[in-house]
C-alpha cells in the first residue's frame, strides 16, 4: 500500500469514526494494536471493514448475491 492509499484510508476511518461518535482507542483496543499503522494495516484486512463499491465486481459484492445500488 502506498502512502496515498494509507492516508485514503486513515481518513476513511476517521470520518466513520467521527460519523458514528466512536472513539478510535475502541478500534485499537479491538484490533489489540498500539500503533496508527498497525491500526490501518488491521482494518484493511478486515473485510467488514470496506466500501462495497471498492469490492464489488461487476456490481455484485464477491461472495454474496448482494447487487450495489449504482
Amino acid at each position: 500500500m502506498n502512502d496515498k492509499e494509507l492516508t485514503n484510508l486513515s481518513t476513511k476511518i476517521l470520518e466513520y469514526c467521527n460519523k458514528f461518535d466512536i472513539p478510535l482507542e475502541l478500534l485499537f483496543e479491538f484490533y489489540s494494536v498500539s500503533s496508527d499503522a498497525d491500526l490501518i494495516s488491521a482494518c484493511e484486512k478486515d473485510w467488514r471493514y470496506c466500501i462495497p463499491k471498492d469490492i464489488a465486481v461487476n456490481e455484485f459484492i464477491p461472495q454474496t448475491q448482494n447487487k450495489i445500488a449504482a
